[in-house]
């Protein structure tokens, strides 16, 4: 460890991920008491390392970075026990999306930690190694619970997930990707479908395509994708992409009274919300055990519709 408080952060965040995905050890009470210790120990130190920190005199340090981060991430955390409504996709537990979604973020730390980075410079000034994937699916989920834009740039580049021979879709899956997708394109005569604005086209071509490969990855046989991974990189561009739509700003036409928007308005705002929901479906994790689920899920919705 560089320094004790990355030591102890560590320590609260392993103990915290024990404590969420093993929620029947008979030491939890021990593991909390635990986890909690060390993370006044951190702030302790923390605070020590803050104050002897000079603006101006040296760069601000990988540990730091990394000990806010944790912090952040780690703020509190439910232990309920809920009832599953259903099965939780695939998608949910592969990035330990479960286990994240019952945590409550430290906003104070989360304030801290993005003016720091705008202090270094933006994520590119930052270890790659350690931060270069993480912050940004951090900056995408603390995006979509607080139901702002995201703050930093797309991290990832939109790819067709067929190239490469990553997945072959079988005759079933064709046939979806038939049907799914009839709608996000232009008919014969080369009109779109009324009212679709076109920003949302790409987002729910490719909403189409990864529930497809999601689809046969589940069914399994031949051609079916190997590993969640083909499917995450679409899966992160397409969440960065709708949080960073600005809310609908609703058109006037004429004849409308003040409170009444026009039918684009009404059918494009449906359309975003109706864009919006797939997400959900693959993050649902992330909302179920947080406590703010329903606030959030209202104040973006009203973002759209």
């Amino acid at each position: 460890m560089e320094s004790p408080v990355v030591f102890y952060t560590q320590i609260l965040g392993s103990s915290t991920h024990y404590l969420i995905s093993s929620p029947a050890a008979d030491t939890q009470n021990r593991i909390i008491a635990l986890g909690l210790r060390r993370k006044i120990q951190a702030i302790q130190a923390l605070r020590t390392k803050i104050e002897q920190y000079q603006p101006g005199s040296s760069e601000v340090d990988h540990g730091l970075f990394l000990a806010i981060f944790i912090l952040a991430i780690h703020g509190s955390f439910d232990r309920s026990d809920r009832p599953e409504p259903h099965p939780l996709s695939p998608l949910a537990t592969h990035r330990d999306m479960n286990v994240y979604g019952r945590m409550a973020f430290g906003e104070e730390h989360i304030n801290a930690l993005y003016y720091l980075i705008e202090q270094k410079g933006g994520l590119s000034c930052l270890d790659q190694h350690t931060f270069g994937y993480v912050l940004p699916l951090f900056d995408i989920v603390h995006s979509c619970r607080t139901g702002s834009p995201p703050r930093f740039s797309c991290p990832r580049q939109l790819e067709s997930m067929l190239h490469g021979g990553l997945w072959k879709p079988d005759p079933e899956a064709i046939q979806m990707l038939t049907t799914l997708g009839e709608c996000f394109r232009p008919g014969s005569d080369g009109s779109w479908p009324v009212y679709l604005d076109r920003k949302m086209v790409k987002p729910l071509q490719v909403m189409a395509d990864i529930t497809v490969a999601l689809d046969h990855y589940c069914r399994g046989g031949q051609g079916a994708p190997a590993s969640l991974n083909v499917l995450l990189n679409n899966c992160d561009w397409v969440a960065h992409t709708i949080l960073s739509i600005a809310p609908y700003t609703r058109l006037a036409a004429s004849g409308d009274s003040p409170d009444q928007g026009s039918n684009a308005s009404i059918t494009t705002s449906f359309m975003r919300f109706a864009d919006y929901v797939p997400f959900f479906t693959w993050t649902w994790s992330f909302f179920r055990h947080h406590r703010t689920q329903e606030s959030n899920f209202v104040t973006r919705r009203e973002c759209y519709v």
